[in-house]
């Protein structure tokens, strides 16, 4: 009996506190970008990478999949940096300093569809990385500069990132539905559905 006892302590332990690890999950953050309406019923969490052809694959074809749940209210797209190298831990900064979501998923978007670009920037390079951020992006080589140079913005990307392997996150793409972590990113649009 004390051992069923323990058991069943242990497993409300471990309950609550995959609650609450999913709640802070799918919580939106005033330093996050997404796209919908962040009161949605189920919030689509994604650890993405902007050099990761998997990141590439669930931005351009997936997110498409889930347009007319975004549209209606039903769910919250979140986009939070993982950066798997240094070019992507730049473009991350740059799109970072986008001043609202459209502009955030413009940068994203022209980052992914240029990808193979931006995977050939000189990393060991400042000037080759935030030159080729520039042709990607066509923001100014000075914006690009300061975006890279911002203290706080790389505080922040590195605290999603560190915050990320908390959560359980191993690599890019990684996508949670209502804080729940799928196996595989191609099953989101079903993710989804069974949560409506």
């Amino acid at each position: 009996p004390m051992r069923a006892f323990l058991i069943s302590i242990l497993f409300a332990f471990v309950s609550v506190a995959t609650v609450q690890a999913q709640s802070t999950i799918s919580k939106i953050t005033k330093d996050d970008f997404f796209l919908g309406n962040k009161n949605a019923p189920v919030k689509v969490v994604v650890y993405s990478s902007l050099t990761c052809e998997q990141c590439k694959r669930m931005h351009e074809v997936h997110l498409t999949s889930l347009n007319q749940y975004i549209r209606s209210g039903k769910v919250v797209y979140v986009f939070r940096d993982f950066p798997l190298d240094g070019r992507a831990y730049r473009a991350a900064l740059l799109a970072r300093c986008s001043r609202s979501n459209d502009e955030f998923f413009e940068t994203i978007d022209a980052l992914f569809s240029k990808q193979n670009r931006l995977k050939k920037a000189d990393v060991d390079s400042e000037y080759g990385v935030a030159r080729m951020l520039r042709d990607i992006t066509g923001v100014s080589f000075e914006a690009v500069n300061e975006c890279l140079g911002d203290e706080k913005n790389q505080e922040r990307v590195i605290d999603v990132y560190n915050q990320a392997i908390d959560f359980g996150v191993d690599g890019a793409t990684q996508v949670f539905v209502n804080g729940k972590k799928l196996e595989d990113y191609r099953e989101v649009k079903s993710a989804v559905d069974a949560e409506l």
